[in-house]
């Protein structure tokens, strides 16, 4: 019970060697469509090279990935081309070639791959991920501004390395005038103050 129990303080006080994004193995990364099918809808393999690593291993600067974009669900393709994976939401949309977004990825064999979208919203909400890879935003709007808004808070609470350091700012988030951020605070302040589930002890 004291071993528990002492275990419990120092994971509160001393900080992690890693955020809590990156050591749940997902990354926030801006990137930018390289090179892109000859398909009216831009459907199939997409290079997509790392412009800007906000969260995780700064080595992934300048490396590319390649993700296969499907036709969304809910849509009859007309045009050729495979059908939806169900692997990537349908906001996920691929981007021309020279346009760049934020993205979020996973470490892959030394290098990285797109993250696996359903793993992310168990972390964050899928409305949170909507405004957050939305790709042809004007500069200066309001959407914009969320968005930037949104990501520099990643990024901060990314910083945070202790538990206590991570409850303080997502505390902190919750008073923010950004929904979005607000609603990845509740959900992170859900997952951490939830007991993990065990399985019961046969009788």
């Amino acid at each position: 019970m004291f071993g528990v129990l002492f275990a419990t303080i120092v994971s509160f006080l001393i900080p992690a060697e890693r955020g809590f994004f990156h050591s749940t193995g997902i990354y926030l990364v801006r990137v930018e469509a390289v090179k892109v099918p000859d398909h009216p809808k831009l459907l199939g393999d997409n290079t997509l090279r790392v412009t800007e690593v906000l969260i995780g291993p700064e080595s992934l600067g300048q490396t590319v990935s390649t993700y296969k974009f499907f036709t969304p669900s809910g849509e009859r393709d007309f045009l050729g081309g495979s059908q939806y994976s169900g692997k990537y939401p349908h906001f996920a949309y691929p981007m021309p070639k020279g346009q760049s977004r934020y993205w979020w990825a996973a470490p892959d064999a030394g290098g990285w791959k797109t993250a696996d979208f359903r793993k992310v919203s168990v972390v964050v909400p899928t409305s949170v991920s909507e405004m957050l890879l939305k790709a042809d935003l004007k500069p200066g709007s309001k959407e914009a501004t969320l968005q930037k808004d949104l990501a520099d808070t990643l990024v901060r609470l990314e910083s945070r390395r202790s538990r206590i350091e991570q409850l303080t700012e997502l505390r902190q988030m919750q008073n923010s005038k950004n929904e979005f951020v607000i609603i990845v605070a509740d959900r992170m302040l859900k997952n951490l103050m939830t007991p993990p589930k065990t399985n019961p002890k046969p009788k």
